[in-house]
Formats: C-alpha cells, structure tokens, sequence
C-alpha cells in the first residue's frame, strides 16, 4: 500500500483482501431524518452538538446514523 494512500487493506469473512476507502470528511449520503443529502463532517458536528448540548428537539438527538458515521470515522479516519 502506498504513503498517503486513501484505502486500507482488511480481509472480508471468508479471508479474500479487499480495500476499502477511508472515510473523508466532504463524502456525503442521504440523512434519513433530515430527508436530505450531508456532508460527513455537518452530520458528525451536528450529531455532537446536538447530544452534548441536550438539544431534544434536534432530528441529530440520540440519531443512530450520526453515531454510526462518528464511530467509523473515529475508527478509520
């Protein structure tokens, strides 16, 4: 694997190498709460502010994808 690459190797259950691409902060995907498309880094400071700041009526409060998204970023970022 070559410096600065963007792929880590890992091996998928039934022991083939594969690469996956690590996850960049302006990758985005569709929030199903919000019913709209984000950025990887609005997700995750919207997820945090929202859940320490105890904002109950934030679509981000308590949001399953939002902790999903901070954990594989945490992970693999």
């Amino acid at each position: 694997m070559a410096l600065g690459s963007n792929k880590r190797r890992e091996q998928d259950g039934w022991g083939v190498r594969v690469e996956q691409a690590k996850p960049r902060l302006d990758e985005s995907f569709l929030c199903e709460r919000r019913e709209s498309e984000f950025a990887l880094h609005e997700c995750m400071t919207d997820y945090v502010n929202a859940n320490a700041l105890m904002q109950k009526g934030s679509p981000c409060f308590r949001c399953q994808t939002g902790l999903e998204n901070r954990a594989r970023f945490a992970k693999e970022g």
